[in-house]
C-alpha cells in the first residue's frame, strides 16, 4: 500500500512539472509581438526620412541669373537678347521660351530679309533685387518714321518661383487699362493735327512698392502717317515719362553686366 502511494505521488509531481514547463513556452513566444511592434514604430522615422528627401529634392531649383544669349553690335545693329540661366526651374524655362518666341524669332526674321540700309535695335535692361529678376526689352527696326517699336518684359518672382504676368501685376497694384487711359488723357497735350488713338499697357517693372508700366501709345495724324510712342507710367507718382528713343531708364538703374550692354556704353 505504501509503495502504491509513493508511485501515485511521483506521477503527480512529474505531471505538475511538465504542466509548468509547457505553460512557460507561450510566455517566451509572447515577447515576439512586442518586439515586432517596436520595429513597426521605428518605421515612422523611415517614412519621415523619405519625406525629408523629397523636400530636399524640391529645393534644388536654382534661382535664375540673367545673361545674354545673343549680344552683338555689328553694322549699326544693337542685339541684346537675354536668357534666364537656371537648373531645374520650369518658370525660367517658360520665360526663355517666351523670349525665343518674341525676340529670337523677330531677330531671325529680320536677318533673312534685311537690306543694306536696314538695321535692328534690341536693347535689354536687366534688374535684379532680393524679390524679383526682371528684364525689359525694346525692339525696333530702322528706317522708321516716328515709331518707337515694341516693348516687352520678362518678370520672375524669386520667393514664389513663378512668372509674374502683366495682368497679375496690374491687379496687385489695383491698376486697370481704363484708369491708365484716363490718366494719360489728362496728361497728354494734343499737338497740331494729332489725335490720341489708343493707350495700351505692354510691359512692366516692379520697383519695391511701386510699379512702372510701359505703354504703347498710338496717335492718328490725318496729314501724315500714324505713329506709336513708348511711355513709362510711374504709378506711385502718377506721371508719364516719354521714351527718348535712346535709353529707356536711368543708366545707373539696371544691373552691371559684363560685357556691358548699350545703356552702360552710352554713359562713357
Amino acid at each position: 500500500m505504501k509503495k502504491i502511494f509513493l508511485i501515485i505521488l511521483s506521477c503527480f509531481i512529474i505531471t505538475a512539472l511538465f504542466s509548468s514547463c509547457s505553460n512557460n513556452e507561450p510566455l517566451q513566444s509572447s515577447v515576439n509581438p512586442s518586439s515586432d511592434q517596436s520595429l513597426s514604430s521605428s518605421s515612422g522615422p523611415i517614412q519621415s526620412s523619405q519625406d525629408s528627401s523629397y523636400i530636399s529634392s524640391s529645393q534644388t531649383i536654382s534661382i535664375p541669373t540673367i545673361s545674354m544669349q545673343i549680344q552683338n553690335y555689328d553694322n549699326d545693329n544693337i542685339v541684346e537678347i537675354p536668357k534666364f540661366d537656371a537648373d531645374n526651374n520650369e518658370a525660367a524655362d517658360r520665360l526663355n521660351y517666351q523670349i525665343a518666341d518674341e525676340l529670337i524669332d523677330e531677330y531671325n526674321e529680320f536677318t533673312t530679309k534685311a537690306t543694306q540700309n536696314e538695321y535692328i535695335e534690341i536693347k535689354s535692361y536687366p534688374f535684379t533685387d532680393n524679390k524679383y529678376i526682371q528684364v525689359v526689352v525694346t525692339e525696333i527696326e530702322y528706317p522708321t518714321y516716328a515709331d518707337q517699336g515694341e516693348i516687352y518684359s520678362y518678370n520672375y518672382d524669386i520667393s514664389n518661383n513663378k512668372i509674374i504676368t502683366l495682368s497679375e501685376a496690374m491687379k496687385n497694384f489695383n491698376i486697370t487699362n481704363d484708369t491708365i487711359r484716363q490718366a494719360f488723357s489728362q496728361y497728354y497735350q494734343p499737338q497740331a493735327n494729332e489725335v490720341l488713338d489708343s493707350v495700351e499697357a505692354e510691359a512692366f517693372r516692379i520697383i519695391g512698392d511701386n510699379i512702372h508700366i510701359y505703354l504703347d501709345v498710338s496717335f492718328d495724324n490725318p496729314q501724315s502717317d500714324d505713329f506709336d510712342l513708348i511711355y513709362t507710367y510711374d504709378v506711385a507718382q502718377n506721371t508719364f515719362i516719354p521714351y527718348d528713343g535712346t535709353c529707356l531708364v536711368d543708366p545707373a538703374e539696371p544691373d552691371v553686366m559684363s560685357p556691358p550692354l548699350s545703356y552702360a556704353q552710352s554713359v562713357g
